[in-house]
This record gives structure tokens, C-alpha cells and sequence, in this order.
């Protein structure tokens, strides 16, 4: 049975509101707490050349792809695909490479909410004073204390994804639109006022000369594969939320450049936090570390000092909290699509489905860390393996699914119409995506999954 009739789709007023809006989905709190982590440990500006080599050769394609899928089809990613391949005499059931990305994205968004929480937790304890002249073990207290504690981790959760669905059940002009066209310039004046002061502190050149001047003697295939990894998950491919996004494109719209757009902003905000990040680490001669620890333990200290530090350090919160609701509403619209075409409900009824089943199953993720800390499931928490299932088996299986399926099994023709490229111009990213970018996909899904370091100790003997 073929897919139902796409409902009448909203566009996006402009084409800059796209830019914003991709932008938005691939700035999140990865670009704070593993990016400039990732520069610093594997050769600073050496790694920087190898991740804007993965960048053009893995997600630039596969945004492009997603975009132009959405595009021509005006669906879900489960319809578009459907609907693709069966236009072009394929099997249907490649709709699952779209089911399983919509998976991965509804598993991220439940358990986003709960990261997101302590990012709002935080900003309001920053503005109040709590961070003032703490140490590092104070703000390990801190932290501890805030995850033991269930009803306030859920009060947090609910109003980070309260707000969500609020957007999100406004529709694209009216709610994704307008938020977006807040969040993302807020982003932008937070990071400029960061970098600012950063650039007045003593530790600003030590952290230039960390992330930015290229040591190659740091430089190995664990970084490449590092780089890989970034340069695949920053972007939000493999959701599904660019391809919608890309369904929000008028037809008149070109995608090359958008796309380009999007990898440049998301790269400057990478390398700016970077740069704001090790600047105050320097100066309090602070040990570099990444994830949560780094956020929530170390950056109050780093940041927090000195007259300044109450307000800078809020700053930052803020920053990241923008970062975390533009991700969480890209998130959400591929999963609010599909429930709008699968089952024919009107927008507010499918965003408050999508929002209130997301804070569920990530209830199950926040009790967890505290109440549910004795079971676990494979061995691990069951935020632990919500994080595993989705980030290191589903999306990256998903993003190696849209690169064979826009490679290998769309026409050559019925690609080049969408994509509006010259003769030369299309050759390159067909060639690209058919053996550069869908052969480093596989680099990623045996990477993640644990096979590529298992082959290794078959054929090394280590």
C-alpha cells in the first residue's frame, strides 16, 4: 500500500531560515563538551584538517542528501523513503533505513531532555551566586547532589521538553521558525561576548596554540577516527531532522550552499567554545577533560572566578541551553511528521504525543541515576544504554543506510534533478558519496559498534 497524501506543507519564509534552522539541529552540547576536547588531545589544528576533511567527504553529502529527499518528496523520513524507492522501481522496505533514524531520534530526544535539564539547573544556580569561588570538589558535590535528586531532575526534564512542544505545536512559521530565529541569534551574541573576554585573558594564546597550531606527532588512527566520528554526529544527520527540514525548502531553493552554511557555522561554534573553554582552563591551570564532567564539575571553577565569573558563567549556560532547544526541536520534527501522515492528526495533538512519550521513556533514563541505580540492563544504566543503542548502534546505521540508498539505489537521473548541479559538479558528489562517503560510514558503524577494534586485535594480535 502506498504512503497516504503528504498534508498541505508549510516553507520556510527564507532560505536563511533553513541555514538557521539545519545550523541549530547540528550546534548542540557535543560542540562543548567533545569537540574542542577532541582538538586538544589529537594535534590541534592537525585534527581541525582532518575533521573538515570528514566533514566535506561524509556530512556534506549526507546533508545534502537528506535535504534533497525531503525536498522532493515533502514527506516523514519513513514516506520519503518509501516513496523514493518505489518511484524508482525498488523495494519499499527501505523505509525502515527512515524508521530506524526516527528511532534514534525519539531514543536522543528522551534522554537530551534529561542532559538539558542540568543545563537550565545550572544556569539559574550560576545567576544566583552558587558557583561563586567553588572548587572543583564543591562542584562535584554539586553535581552529585543534582543527580541524586529525582523530583528536581524532573522538573527540570518536563520544562526543557514543556517548552519544545510548545514550539513544536505551532508549526514551522509560527513556532520552529520564530524560535529559531531567537535561539540561534542569542547563540551568537552569548559565544561573542565568550569569546571577548576570552580574548583579554592571559591563557587566550595558550589556547590558541592548543587547538589551532597542527602537531602531527599527536596524530594517529584513533584520530581519524575521532574526527570521523564528530564530523558524522555534529551534523544531526541520520535522524531524519534534516530531511524535513529539507521538506520546509521551496522548490526554487539551491542546496549545496545552505549545506555549506550549516558545516561552517556549526565549525566556528565549535572552535570558538573551544577557544573560550581552554583559555579559562588554562588560566586556572586546570586538567582538560570532556562530557558531563567537564560542563558541570570543571567549567564552574574555570569560568566562574573573579568578578565577572558569576555572570560570564551564566552566559555560557545560557549558550548551551539555546544549543540544547534548537537540537531538541530539530529532534522532535521528523517524529512529529511521521505521527501527521501516519495517522492523520493535526500538528498540536502530534507534538504533544511525540513530547509526552519522549519525557516518559526519559523518566526511565533520570530515575536511573538515582532511584533505579541498582538495575541495569546489559550491565549498564538504562541512560547508559538508551545512549549506546542510539548513538553507537541506530544513527550510525541509519547515516550509512541514506548514503547507500542515495548512492546505490536512486537514479542517477532522478538525483541530478534535484540536486541541480552542472554535469561536473554532480559527478563529484556521486562519486563522493559512493565510495568516500559510504565506505567511511562503514569505518563508523564498525567503529562504534566495537567490530573494528575486535578485527583489529584479530589481525594485530592486541
Amino acid at each position: 500500500m502506498s504512503p497516504p497524501s503528504p498534508p498541505t506543507r508549510q516553507l520556510w519564509s527564507s532560505q536563511s531560515a533553513f541555514v538557521l534552522a539545519a545550523a541549530g539541529a547540528a550546534v548542540g552540547l557535543g560542540n562543548a563538551w567533545r569537540f574542542p576536547y577532541l582538538a586538544h588531545e589529537h594535534g590541534g589544528g592537525a585534527f581541525l584538517l582532518i575533521y573538515l576533511f570528514c566533514l566535506i567527504v561524509v556530512g556534506l553529502p549526507l546533508l545534502v542528501a537528506e535535504a534533497a529527499f525531503g525536498r522532493r518528496t515533502r514527506r516523514n523520513p519513513v514516506d520519503a523513503l518509501d516513496e523514493l524507492a518505489r518511484t524508482g522501481g525498488r523495494s519499499a522496505n527501505w523505509r525502515f533505513a527512515g524508521a530506524i533514524g526516527l528511532v534514534a531520534g525519539f531514543v536522543i530526544l528522551s534522554y537530551y531532555g534529561v542532559v538539558a535539564g542540568w543545563v537550565l539547573a545550572y544556569t539559574i544556580r550560576s545567576a544566583a551566586g552558587v558557583f561563586n569561588r567553588v572548587t572543583e570538589d564543591g562542584t562535584g558535590h554539586i553535581f552529585s547532589e543534582l543527580l541524586a535528586d529525582p523530583e528536581r531532575l524532573l522538573a527540570w526534564h518536563s520544562v526543557f521538553l514543556g517548552f519544545t512542544a510548545v514550539v513544536v505545536v505551532r508549526g514551522v512559521r509560527r513556532g520552529v521558525e520564530q524560535a529559531i530565529l531567537v535561539l540561534m541569534p542569542l547563540l551568537v551574541l552569548l559565544l561573542m561576548i565568550l569569546v571577548a573576554y576570552a580574548t583579554t585573558r592571559d591563557g587566550f594564546q595558550t589556547a590558541v596554540r592548543d587547538l589551532l597550531m597542527p602537531v602531527w606527532s599527536d596524530v594517529d588512527g584513533q584520530s581519524f577516527l575521532a574526527a570521523l566520528g564528530q564530523a558524522f554526529f555534529t551534523l544531526g544527520v541520520g535522524t531524519g531532522s534534516l530531511l524535513v527540514y529539507g521538506s520546509y525548502l521551496p522548490r526554487s531553493s539551491s542546496l549545496i550552499r545552505p549545506c555549506l552554511s550549516v558545516l561552517a557555522i556549526d565549525t566556528l561554534v565549535g572552535v570558538l567554545l573551544g577557544l573560550v573553554i581552554y583559555t579559562v582552563l588554562a588560566e586556572q591551570n586546570l586538567v582538560s577533560v570532556e562530557g558531563p564532567r567537564l560542563l558541570f564539575e570543571t567549567l564552574p571553577v574555570a569560568l566562574g572566578q573573579g568578578p565577572w565569573g558569576r555572570w560570564l558563567l551564566t552566559a555560557f549556560w545560557l549558550l548551551l541551553a539555546c544549543a540544547a532547544w534548537t537540537s531538541a526541536i530539530a529532534l522532535s520534527e521528523p517524529l512529529v511528521a511521521w505521527v501527521q501522515q501516519r495517522w492523520g492528526i493535526r500538528r498540536p495533538s502530534a507534538g504533544v504525543l511525540v513530547l509526552g512519550s519522549a519525557w516518559l521513556l526519559g523518566g526511565v533514563s533520570l530515575l536511573s541515576l538515582n532511584v533505579w541505580a541498582d538495575f541495569s540492563v546489559f550491565g549498564v544504566s538504562w541512560f547508559r544504554f538508551f545512549d549506546q543503542l542510539a548513538a553507537n548502534t541506530l544513527l550510525p546505521l541509519s547515516g550509512l543506510l541514506i548514503a547507500v540508498f542515495g548512492a546505490w539505489i536512486l537514479s542517477r537521473d532522478m538525483t541530478r534533478s534535484e540536486l541541480g548541479l552542472g554535469a561536473s559538479g554532480f559527478a563529484v558528489w556521486r562519486f563522493t558519496l559512493r565510495y568516500l562517503t559510504t565506505g567511511l560510514m562503514i569505518v563508523v558503524v564498525l567503529d562504534f559498534s566495537g567490530a573494528l577494534s575486535q578485527l583489529k586485535r584479530l589481525l594485530l594480535g592486541y
